[in-house]
């Protein structure tokens, strides 16, 4: 019994995600939308540097609106791919992804925003600025002793900002 091949089976792939916020039982979904990306977009999985689970800014400066669940692929110094799976109950599955390719927005930069909301959560975010300080793009990676998955922890959500922080243009 033959199964296809997945990104997941590939040594650079998995030690990719070995390195990144991504629990263990969530790289199969995750290497199947990336496995789904290749096949649409031509991407190769393997150039991807960096995995991470992350929250995105509904308004690119950060400022209400809420935010939405993203796994994301950064390709240093080219650009970041941003994978989410929509659909679902009544609707076929179907995965979305965008890119956004540094060259595109001339003098993009990210630097680190930090936000304290209330006593024990907030956000570690790298916001993302366009030549003449226009917000783009808004990447946080939440904290919180009552998440409904389980506490986050404010120093682990800081060095995963910090490890996605550090392949980005600043």
């Amino acid at each position: 019994m033959s199964r296809e091949m997945s990104c997941l089976d590939q040594p650079k792939v998995k030690n990719t995600f070995e390195r990144s916020n991504v629990p263990p039982a969530a790289w199969a979904q995750h290497a199947a939308h990336l496995d789904a990306v290749q096949e649409q977009e031509g991407l190769d999985v393997a150039d991807i540097d960096e995995f991470s689970l992350v929250e995105i800014h509904l308004k690119p400066d950060g400022t209400s609106m809420g935010t939405d669940h993203h796994f994301l692929g950064v390709v240093r110094g080219i650009g970041l791919v941003i994978v989410r799976e929509i659909g679902g109950m009544m609707r076929r599955r179907r995965v979305d992804s965008q890119f956004m390719v540094f060259s595109d927005t001339p003098g993009i930069t990210f630097h680190a925003d930090d936000r304290e909301q209330g006593r024990g959560w907030g956000w570690y975010s790298a916001q993302a600025v366009a030549r003449g300080g226009q917000p783009v793009l808004r990447l946080s990676w939440g904290y919180s002793h009552r998440a409904a998955e389980g506490p986050r922890e404010p120093a682990t959500a800081l060095r995963e900002r910090e490890r996605i922080l550090a392949l980005l243009p600043q």
